[in-house]
Formats: C-alpha cells, sequence, structure tokens
C-alpha cells in the first residue's frame, strides 16, 4: 500500500459553493511496512462575514448576509442604530479543521491529544473539514470551540490535535477503528500534551465557579498541612488555609466533589489517557485547572478526610486514577484482572471497551500473555434491523473468550470470582454517567464469565487491599509524578503489613475443561461446605447526588441513614450471636471476633491488634446506641429523633469517640459493600454473600479457587450456577479444604 506524496496533504481547507460530504479516502490512515499512520487536525482561524449554507455549527449553519449598514444606518436608525447593527453582525462561521496524515514514529509534528466524553452520538452538528462538510457530536464542538475562543494559550502550543471524532473515521463500514484503536495507548504516550475537557462550566450546574478556588486551596494544604485530620481541625485552622467560615468550606468541598461527579471521570478510556499522559492540562469550561492542582487536592480529600465530612455522596476517583498513572511511570504495570476489578464501575458506550481501554495499561494483556486483541471484523451496522442482537452476540463472545483465556493462561479460578448472578452496586449517582439504560442490550453469558456491560462497585474480596501504595520519599522513587507536583501526595498510605493473599483450595491448579467445545457448561471439582441459613440486611447505603449539592442534607434523611446503618449491624450480630460469648465452631474465637474480622474480610493492613482495637473503640461507642435501635425496632419511627436526642447527650458528656466510631465504618465500607453476613445450616459457618445470595445456596470451595463461591442449583436440576465469591471466616486460606471430598460439578 502506498500512499501518495505528501501524504495526506497540506493545502488549507477551502470553501465550496457545494456541500459534498468530506472523503476519509483522501486523508488515508493504516499501516506501511512497520509504520502506522494517524489523522492529525488542525483548527483553522475563526471566519466572521461567512456567507453560505451547509454548516450546522454551533450557530445552527445559517446563512447570514453581510451586513448593510454605512454610516448612513446611524442617521436612518438614530440611537438605535448600534443595537440594530449588533444583532445583524455575522456569527461565527462553523468550525473549519483541516486534516493531515502522520506517522505515529519519532520526528512526527508535536500534538495534543484531546480526552473528553462524547455524549448523544446522535446528537451531531455539520463543521468543514478539508473544504468539506463532516457532521462530529455537539460535545466535540463544544470542545474544540472552546479551544479556539477561551483558550488560544493552549491551543497554540501545538498545531495539530488528535480527537477520535475527527481523526478516526466513524462510520461502522470503515476499517479505522479496529485499526487505530490499539494505537490509544501509543498515541496518548506521544502527544506534547493531553488536553482533558470535562465540559461547559455551568453543565451541567455552577459547581465550577466554586469548586477552582476549593481545588486550589485544597492542594496548597496539603503541603501546609500534610497529615492533617480534617476531624479534628478548628475553624481558625481552616481559616489559615484560606477557608473562612464554615459555609464557604461546606460549599467549595461539595463543589469540588460535584464536579468529580462529571461523566469525564466515570468514562473508562479516559483512565488510560490520563495514565500515559506525559503533560496533562485540565479545562472546564473557562478555567484551566493543573494537574498537579487536582492530584493534590484529592489527595488532601482523601488523607484529611475533609470529603467524608460534607459529601457522603461524593466519590473521589482521583486516588485509583493517580495510582495507575504511578504503575505506568514506574514501568509497574498491573496485571490484567486486577485493572478491569478496579475500574469495573466505569463505563463505556461500546461495551467491548470495558476490557479494550485497559489491555495496554496491563502487564500481560500482549502477545506474551493472554494476547487480547481488538477483532478487526468487529464492526456492528446499526443500520441492520438485528444489530442489537448481533451486537449482544459479538459482545458476549469477546468476554466469554477473555475468561477463558484467564482460565487457560493462570489455571486458576480468579476470573470467576468476578463472575455471578448476585445484583450488582449500580450506584444512583451513575445514572450520569454514558451507557446507562442499556440492560436489555447486556450480552447472555454463563455465570462463569463476569459481564463487564454494566458498571458494578462491589469490590473483589480478593483485592480489597491489593490497590495501596507507598508514600512521601518512597513514592518519589517511583517517578510518579515526573516532577511536576510540588509535593508528593499522601493519600496513598503506607502498609504495616502486607497485603493478605487468599488460597482457599491450597495450591491447587484448576485445568480448563468445557463439557462441549462452545458450550457454556464449565467442569469443575469442589467441596461443598454448608448451604446458608440465613442472609442478613445488605449493606447497600448509596447516596445519590443531592440536586441541592450545595446544601446541607437534612438531619433527618442524615438520622434515618445512621438508623439503617446501626440497624443492620444489630441485624448482623443478632444473626451471629456476635454478643453471646460463645466460640466460633471452625476457629475457637469468641464470636465478636468473629464479627469484626469478617466485616474486615479477613485483611488487617494495620496489623491484627490495631485493627481489633479500632474494631472495640467503635463498639465501645456505637453499643448503647445499637443498643437504643433494637429497643425501638417495634416503634421505629421514634428511633431518629431518639437517636438524635442520645448521641447528642453521649458527645456533651464525653462518651462518643467520633474517631472510633467513624475509622472503624470507614474501614469496612469497601469490604462491606454490597453484601451481607449470613451464617450456614449445619457447620454454624460466619462469613459475607454477595447481595442476591439467598437461604439454600451452598457454599463451595472448588479446585483452583482462591475464594469461596456461592452457588446455586441452576434451572435443569442438574448443574449449578455461579452467584458470586464470598468471603469465608476460617476458611480463606485452606482449613476446610480437602482434595479427596470433592465431587465434580458442571458451572453454567
Amino acid at each position: 500500500m502506498a500512499y501518495p506524496a505528501p501524504f495526506g496533504g497540506s493545502v488549507l481547507a477551502q470553501w465550496p459553493n457545494n456541500s459534498q460530504p468530506f472523503d476519509y479516502g483522501t486523508v488515508p490512515v493504516g499501516k506501511v511496512g512497520d509504520v502506522d499512520y494517524i489523522r492529525l487536525l488542525e483548527i483553522l482561524p475563526a471566519t466572521s462575514g461567512w456567507v453560505g449554507g451547509g454548516g450546522g455549527g454551533s450557530n445552527g449553519g445559517a446563512a447570514w448576509p453581510t451586513p448593510g449598514f454605512g454610516h448612513s444606518a446611524t442617521s436612518a436608525f438614530g440611537p438605535w442604530a448600534n443595537q440594530i447593527a449588533a444583532a445583524s453582525a455575522p456569527p461565527q462561521a462553523p468550525l473549519s479543521c483541516r486534516l493531515i496524515s502522520e506517522p505515529l514514529r519519532d520526528g512526527m509534528p508535536p500534538f495534543a491529544a484531546l480526552s473528553y466524553t462524547w455524549g448523544d452520538d446522535k446528537d451531531v452538528v455539520t463543521i468543514r473539514c478539508n473544504g468539506r462538510t463532516l457532521q462530529i457530536t455537539r460535545s466535540l464542538l463544544i470542545a474544540l470551540e472552546a479551544l479556539q475562543n477561551d483558550h488560544p494559550a493552549v491551543l497554540s502550543r501545538t498545531q495539530y490535535i488528535w480527537a477520535d471524532g475527527i481523526c478516526i473515521n466513524q462510520d461502522k463500514s470503515s476499517s479505522d477503528k479496529p485499526q487505530q484503536i490499539p494505537l490509544m495507548a501509543e498515541l496518548y504516550r506521544r502527544a506534547t500534551q493531553v488536553i482533558v475537557w470535562l465540559g461547559p462550566e455551568h453543565d451541567p450546574g455552577p459547581d465550577i465557579d466554586h469548586a477552582i478556588p476549593c481545588i486550589r486551596k485544597c492542594a496548597n494544604a496539603l503541603v501546609a498541612r500534610p497529615g492533617a485530620s480534617a476531624a479534628a481541625m478548628s475553624m481558625q485552622e481552616w481559616a489559615a488555609l484560606g477557608f473562612y467560615s464554615a459555609e464557604e468550606l461546606k460549599l467549595q468541598l461539595r463543589a469540588f466533589y460535584k464536579l468529580l461527579q462529571r461523566r469525564w471521570f466515570g468514562r473508562v478510556w479516559t483512565i488510560q489517557e490520563h495514565a500515559v499522559a506525559r503533560s496533562v492540562v485540565i479545562l472546564c469550561g473557562r478555567h484551566q485547572i493543573s494537574e498537579a492542582d487536582m492530584m493534590n487536592a484529592g489527595a488532601f480529600l482523601a488523607s484529611s478526610g475533609a470529603d467524608s465530612l460534607v459529601a457522603n455522596w461524593g466519590k473521589n476517583p482521583l486516588i485509583l486514577m493517580h495510582g495507575i498513572k504511578s504503575e505506568q511511570n514506574a514501568g509497574a504495570k498491573p496485571p490484567l484482572l486486577n485493572a478491569l476489578a478496579h475500574f469495573r464501575h466505569r463505563d463505556a458506550g461500546d461495551p467491548k471497551d470495558k476490557i479494550y481501554a485497559v489491555c495496554d495499561l496491563a502487564s500481560d494483556s500482549g502477545p506474551t500473555g493472554l494476547n487480547i486483541k481488538i477483532d478487526p471484523n468487529a464492526t456492528i451496522d446499526k443500520q441492520d434491523p438485528n444489530w442489537r442482537e448481533k451486537a449482544r452476540i459479538e459482545v458476549g463472545n469477546l468476554y466469554r473468550s477473555v475468561a477463558i483465556k484467564f482460565l487457560c493462561e493462570y489455571e486458576n479460578l480468579d476470573i470467576v470470582s468476578l463472575a455471578g448472578r448476585y445484583t450488582p452496586a449500580t450506584e444512583i449517582s451513575q445514572s450520569t454517567y454514558e451507557g446507562r439504560g442499556r440492560h436489555a442490550d447486556r450480552p447472555t453469558l454463563p455465570s462463569w464469565v463476569p459481564d463487564w456491560s454494566l458498571p458494578d462497585s462491589t469490590v473483589s474480596i480478593q483485592l480489597l487491599e491489593e490497590k495501596k501504595m507507598l508514600r512521601g520519599p518512597a513514592a518519589q522513587s517511583l517517578g510518579m509524578f515526573s516532577g511536576q507536583y510540588h509535593q508528593q501526595p499522601t493519600y496513598m498510605f503506607p502498609l504495616d503489613q502486607e497485603p493478605t493473599i487468599f488460597a482457599a483450595s491450597g495450591n491447587t491448579k484448576y485445568h480448563f475443561d468445557l463439557v462441549t467445545p462452545g458450550g457454556p457448561g464449565l467442569r469443575v471439582r469442589g467441596i461443598i461446605l454448608d448451604r446458608i441459613a440465613r442472609v442478613g440486611t445488605w449493606a447497600d447505603e448509596y447516596l445519590p447526588v443531592p440536586s441541592a449539592w450545595w446544601a446541607d442534607e437534612p438531619s433527618e434523611n442524615q438520622l434515618a441513614l445512621a438508623v439503617r446503618i446501626l440497624d443492620r449491624l444489630c441485624d448482623w450480630m443478632d444473626l451471629t450471636a456476635a454478643e453471646s460469648g460463645r466460640a466460633y465452631p471452625a476457629t475457637g474465637e469468641t464470636l465478636l471476633d468473629v464479627f469484626w474480622q469478617t466485616m474486615r474480610c479477613g485483611h488487617f493492613r494495620l496489623g491484627f491488634a490495631r485493627e481489633r482495637q479500632i474494631f472495640l473503640e467503635f463498639y465501645a461507642a456505637a453499643r448503647s446506641c445499637m443498643a437504643l435501635c433494637r429497643g425501638l425496632r417495634s416503634q421505629p419511627w421514634l428511633r431518629p429523633a431518639a437517636l438524635a436526642a442520645h448521641t447528642a447527650y453521649k458527645a456533651a458528656t464525653g462518651g462518643m469517640n467520633s474517631g472510633g466510631w467513624m475509622s472503624f465504618l470507614a474501614r469496612t465500607k469497601m469490604h462491606t459493600g454490597n453484601r451481607g453476613m449470613f451464617v450456614t445450616s449445619t457447620r454454624g459457618l460466619v462469613g459475607l454473600a454477595p447481595k442476591g445470595s439467598a437461604t439454600g445456596d451452598s457454599i463451595v470451595i472448588f479446585q483452583g479457587g482462591s475464594v469461596p463461591f456461592v452457588v446455586r442449583a441452576a434451572p435443569d436440576g442438574q448443574n449449578w450456577e455461579i452467584v458470586g465469591a464470598c468471603y469465608v471466616h476460617g476458611a480463606m486460606h485452606g482449613q476446610l479444604f480437602y482434595p479427596e471430598s470433592c465431587v465434580p460439578m458442571v458451572i453454567v
């Protein structure tokens, strides 16, 4: 394949009288020899006084005549002349750009890569490209116009930009996507700068105006108050950081958290786009934020606990973003399984991208490992009346093939521990993310294959404590920030103990075996420990982002949430007889010790003694409140008011240690989230099961499994379905696994 010289041409866009559509074939991409070619775009200077049709930019593409007012206009219209002239002035012409083709290699022209969210792919507008018309999404047009009009300094740093919505032919019949998507990581890595576009400043609300000063103050606070605890800081100390009143503090911190709910932070591709970037600038409307300020502000929120004081509904995605970027900079890529699990809650317009978007960030996805490739033929024509069914099949085939690769390559069932029929933790706040509302399009999969298509915040039991990194000087040695940060973030706390690695089946391996080639049945061998007698209340207290995000949560809502949490803890304690003083049959420990260890899923990052002390501090503070909740179960309407009065009394008399109370609940939130405590019918085993588990389900340990599983009989009455991975106290390190007692089972 040979391209004409100069490759892609360099003639500036013309403005022909016709409106012929742009032909991507005139600016070809692909592989020539060993070199990959990509398209780069140049935004051409804005043109006013434009006369023509077929536009469709942000002004709607209207044709405007050249104004005919001269000096006579003033005399003709008197004092209204200026207003009439302004109203008649021609708008800026639709955005115009030119595309060129360049080899992706050393010596290519410097370019910036745009990282943004697509929005509605049906909401399209028309721009001019190489003198012809081209349709792009409105969200991309808004981003490019913001660069041109509000951020000319950013735009002027490089002549060229790469933006997928223009530089990749989006036609489903085009071969561009399977050729270009594998180049994404290399492309963002080679960009001189990655421009992150969060959207217009007042979309969906005026959060950015309050968030910007908060980001800068929090970033500076990381230096001024390293290791600070927000709960212990006085208002004078907050004032020294620039927050002069409690109202200002709450408003700005909530605005920051509202900003972090924007769609960019929920999209799976943005992980890679940020992680591999050499330099990042963040834009939101007319505002510009440095990557250093954004990351350090997020670090302060997480390390100080300021976030939980004012925005219980918020998430801090900056922690994982920083973690994955530091690994990339250090050359310490995570295994693909870890990357898939940690970013499972992110969304993608195409469900296949939940796999593809993280492959280049992983250590084992390439030819020497799992060898996951983008299928060049995996394109679906949405004009086909059966395209939805074909898409489901295509997605299902990918997810299934990836699961099989894991089973064969690693000879264990770790990939299955992320699968099952459990109810995923899809929070209400994720309704703003791309891809929601497509439940009917989810693939049909056997229960042993993870369904990555729906965002799920359930944290893997095996990986709960895996994502921890050193802070300070140790972090500096990893080259996390390439010298851009004025101080290392401190929110990745150091490990006092090595993370716990489970091995429920000892050192056994799994040997991949399907009942029939291409069939859904997976042959396994396992030992059934017992059946579930009862599952307690689910830990699913998710809070949506309130519409009035700047306001205090009504006290009755806060009390209702506190009652729900205390009610759940009472239910779990009663279920397990935690306060009975009896011994746990499997280990001989007291059931109270079993209770708190189960809430931590057997992970003791600070060491067993310190973790136990934190629980006992919580138990001492919460015991009387829990007793109050139990005593008023028959009168639930009285509990919020009674709890408020009791808590106020204990705080006034020094009987409420808020630090211990909050510390234990915060430390168990991930472990218990979307799970419920259970006991088994015969052996009295205690554990945490995923939401959706039920009385009568079986607890099984399979050969090659690092964790136990909840399973139930399949509808055919002969085979089994995975409900989900679970924690069983006293069974996580092979204590209850006996290979000779295993029986053959088929998972469908």
